[in-house]
């Protein structure tokens, strides 16, 4: 079985899934989050896209919420660049850790991360 690998710097498109804070409700004790999926694109090795608007599916311009709460989550590589019948791989990327409105998302690489996963895999 092949060891875990980072997506390479050919990747256009990225995609981050998270739980933002401001998605959350409270309903009889139960706490509900809708979930935010975003598709973004690198500005440069640690920050992506992040404006204040997006377009949904549909074609509808809608508000982009604050991302306090996502924090941590993985942001993935897409590639459809792959010999085989998937349509798409996903590759990590790196973790998100901040963000700016109207400005971009920040990263830290997982890079030490993956040596860890790889090294501490049976062989």
């Amino acid at each position: 079985m092949a060891g875990l690998t980072a997506a390479d710097t050919t990747s256009s498109t990225y995609v981050l899934v998270g739980y933002p804070a401001c998605n959350a409700i409270r309903v009889d004790g139960c706490v509900f989050i809708k979930p935010l999926v975003l598709f973004t694109e690198s500005i440069d090795a640690q920050r992506y896209v992040y404006a204040r608007t997006a377009e949904r599916t549909d074609g509808m311009t809608i508000w982009t919420p604050e991302m306090d709460g996502v924090s941590g989550a993985m942001l993935w590589g897409i590639s459809d660049e792959e010999d085989d019948d998937v349509a798409c791989v996903l590759r990590p990327a790196a973790i998100q850790v901040a963000f700016t409105h109207s400005a971009h998302l920040r990263t830290e690489s997982i890079t030490c991360v993956l040596e860890l996963l790889n090294s501490s895999r049976p062989q």
